[in-house]
Order: structure tokens, then sequence, then C-alpha cells
């Protein structure tokens, strides 16, 4: 095993399965050993593994089963890359409404802070008067209850209950054009990031529900 990057600059070390990112770490050492926990666990303890570098800044976990035999070993689905550390997307001009990029290259993290608000001032309101108070208590100590063994699907009546009692509407939130073309903006930054090991998906078009509704007719 080498610790050396593929470039001077840099690098973040990412671990995938058959071509899909799982996690990233900011060591070879991190990001193989984690990539090795996770294909041991469902092995059995039935195979030895070693990490071979196949071209520089890229390693490939291979395995042969445990024998006394000198058996070949055989590649498994899951690899490490040294990918450059590129520099992120810029901060959002409104960030309590905006997309940005997980820690991790990941994910993305949609950030909607209004939803909050409202949900906060619901519960303030409902709180005021006593009626409307000993109802949300009701229901909130019913879904606390809950929280400790919920059954299948329990959850979301509870919850819906506690939305009741507060006479929550729907989380719904207003957006003007520009705030429309600045969210696009982000997001798109975000999915191009997000692509960066799989631009097939970014290439394919998305195919919206109305679309498909207006194909089907």
């Amino acid at each position: 095993m080498t610790d050396k990057p593929p470039s001077d600059g840099p690098v973040t070390y990412v671990a995938m399965r058959n071509g899909q990112p799982t996690n990233t770490a900011l060591t070879l050492e991190t990001a193989q050993n984690e990539a090795l926990q996770a294909e041991q666990r469902d092995d059995g303890g039935r195979y030895d593994y070693q990490w071979v570098e196949q071209r520089p800044g890229n390693w490939r976990l291979m395995r042969k089963p445990k024998s006394k035999r000198v058996l070949p070993a055989v590649r498994t689905a899951r690899t490490v890359a040294a990918v450059p550390l590129l520099p992120g997307p810029p901060a959002s001009a409104q960030p309590s409404l905006s997309v940005r990029l997980r820690a991790d290259w990941l994910a993305g993290i949609l950030r909607a802070d209004a939803v909050r608000r409202d949900t906060l001032l619901f519960l303030a309101t409902a709180w005021g008067s006593d009626e409307g108070r000993e109802d949300l208590i009701l229901q909130l100590d019913a879904l606390a209850e809950a929280l400790q063994a919920p059954a299948e699907g329990e959850l979301d009546h509870l919850l819906e209950a506690v939305e009741g009692a507060a006479g929550m509407d729907d989380a719904e939130i207003c957006i003007d054009l520009t705030t429309a073309l600045r969210i696009q903006a982000e997001n798109d930054a975000l999915i191009g990031k997000l692509g960066r090991f799989n631009p097939a998906a970014i290439a394919r078009p998305v195919i919206l529900p109305s679309q498909q509704d207006r194909r089907a007719s």
C-alpha cells in the first residue's frame, strides 16, 4: 500500500463500491480500512484481503478464500481513489434558504429556516390557549412515548396528530423569480460536484411526473 497521491495538490480519498462513492477520508489508510470493514461484514471470515494499486492514485481490494491451497486472488467491487480536492461552491447569498454541498461531497443539504420558524410559531400559538395547550400536551406526550419503540407507521400518525393540535399548514415556502433562479444556480453547482463519479447520471434527462403524464396521453 502506497500513500502517495497522484498530484502534489491536496486530495481526498474516496471509497467506492461498483463505482459509486460510499465514504470519503482525509487519509488513504482510513478510506481503505472503512471499505475493508464494510466488505468483511458479509464474508463470514472466509477470505483474506489485500489492497493492490491498479494505477497511480487508484487501489482495488482483492480477496482469496482462506485455504492451505494456493489460490489466486480475485477482485472485489471496492476501490479507493485519490481525488483532487476542488474548492466547493461559494457560500449562498441567502443561507437561510439555500442548497449546499455536504462536507464529504457525497450529498447535498437543503436548508429552509422558514419551515422551522413557522413550526415554532404554530406551536407557540396553540400553547397560548388553554384548550389548545391541553390538546398539544396530550399529543406530544403520546409522540414522546412512541419514540421509545415505535411501531411501523405509528410515528407518521402521531406527527399528524401534533400538527393537527397545533393547527399547522403544509410546510410550504413561497419564492419569487430571483430566489428561484438563485436556488437553481446553487442546485446546478451541487449536481456538478455530486456527479463527479457518475457523469452519465447527469447526462440523462430527468422526466418529471407531468412530462410522463403528457407522454402517456
